[in-house]
């Protein structure tokens, strides 16, 4: 089972993974993260789409159609959805969050201010 989710409270960059040049090939010299080589015309134009712009909700429309096009194509099947409660500190450095890891996952690299 592959496990993955995106970094970040903006979906570009982990939408961006499905793209067909994010394929790991030759031309890019074998650096695309795209693993499951899912190559669509449509996504990859919703996802330029997305790019370019600045409206939130119509952004928000176009990641729902990306979405859609991945669960319905089999390429991301949602199992599990790791929901935590956190409170973090202003003077604690070095936490990450992680969708994959618990919260604790980095505690070597905590200090405080």
């Amino acid at each position: 089972m592959f496990t993955t989710g995106n970094n970040s409270p903006d979906p570009s960059d982990y939408m961006k993974t499905y793209t067909c040049a994010s394929i790991p090939q030759k031309s890019n010299n074998w650096s695309g993260d795209n693993y499951s080589r899912y190559c669509n015309p449509e996504y990859d134009r919703l996802w330029q789409q997305s790019t370019q712009e600045l409206d939130p909700e119509k952004r928000r429309q176009l990641f729902i159609k990306m979405n859609d096009l991945l669960v319905n194509n089999f390429i991301v099947i949602p199992l599990v959805h790791r929901a935590d409660v956190v409170g973090i500190s202003n003077t604690l450095q070095g936490f990450e969050l992680s969708p994959w890891e618990r919260n604790t996952w980095n505690i070597k690299d905590w200090k405080r201010d």
